[in-house]
C-alpha cells in the first residue's frame, strides 16, 4: 500500500502475490466466523449494543487510518504538499473520522437502549396488567366457591360429590347423610356402593358412561 519494501519482505524473502494475500484474509475470515458462538466472534455478531459498536468501530478502526495514511503519502508523492501538512492533514482527517463513527454508534446504541427501556417498560406494564386480572379471577373465584359452597350445604335436598373411577364421596351435604342415615364425617370415608345407595351397578355404569 505504502510502498515501504521491509514492510512486506524478510530478508530474502519477497512479498506474495496479491491475490493470495486476498485469499488468506478471506481464509482468516471465514475461519473466525465458522463458530460465531464462540471467542470475540460471538461478541461481534451479537444484536446488542455491543456487537453494533465492534461491526462499526473495528472494521473503521483498520481502514481508515491506512486509507487517510495512503492518501496523504500519495499527495505527498505527487508533490501537492509536503511531510509536515502530509502528516497534519492524516492526524486531523483521521480525528474527524473517528468522531464521526463514535456519535453516530453514540446514537444507534442511544436509539437501542430506548427501544429496550420502552419493551422492558411495556412488559412490566402487561405483568402488572396480568397479576391484577389473576387478583380479579382468583377473588371471583373464590367468591363462586363460597357461594357453591353455601347452597351445597344449607339445600334441603341431599347432595353428594363422588369420584367417577371408584364411587368414593368427596364430599355431602347434611342432609345427604341424613337422608342415608349416617353421619356427616361418616359418609366422607365410604363409597356410593359402600352405602348402597345404588341398588343395581349397572344403572351407575350406565349413568357414567352416558
Amino acid at each position: 500500500v505504502y510502498g515501504v519494501a521491509i514492510l512486506y519482505t524478510v530478508g530474502p524473502y519477497s512479498a506474495i502475490a496479491f491475490h493470495s494475500a486476498i485469499a488468506f484474509i478471506i481464509l482468516s475470515i471465514g475461519i473466525l466466523f465458522s463458530r460465531p458462538e464462540e471467542g470475540f466472534i460471538s461478541v461481534f455478531s451479537s444484536a446488542d449494543a455491543g456487537g453494533l459498536m465492534a461491526r462499526v468501530l473495528i472494521p473503521a478502526t483498520v481502514l481508515v487510518p491506512v486509507l487517510i495514511s495512503w492518501a496523504g503519502l500519495a499527495g505527498q508523492r505527487a508533490g501537492w504538499f509536503d511531510a509536515s501538512f502530509s502528516l497534519s492533514l492524516t492526524v486531523i482527517t483521521t480525528i474527524i473520522v473517528f468522531c464521526i463513527l463514535i456519535w453516530n454508534n453514540a446514537q444507534a446504541a442511544h436509539r437501542l437502549d430506548q427501544k429496550r427501556a420502552i419493551a422492558e417498560e411495556e412488559m412490566h406494564k402487561a405483568y402488572a396488567q396480568l397479576e391484577e386480572r389473576v387478583k380479579e379471577r382468583t377473588a371471583a373465584l373464590l367468591e363462586s366457591e363460597d357461594r357453591f359452597s353455601t347452597i351445597f350445604h344449607s339445600s334441603p335436598t341431599g347432595i353428594a360429590i363422588t369420584r367417577v373411577s371408584d364411587g368414593k364421596l368427596i364430599d355431602g351435604n347434611e342432609s345427604f347423610a341424613e337422608m342415608i342415615g349416617y353421619d356427616q364425617q361418616e359418609v366422607l370415608d365410604h363409597t356410593s356402593i359402600e352405602l348402597g345407595i345404588w341398588k343395581n351397578l349397572e344403572d351407575r355404569n350406565r349413568i357414567i358412561e352416558k
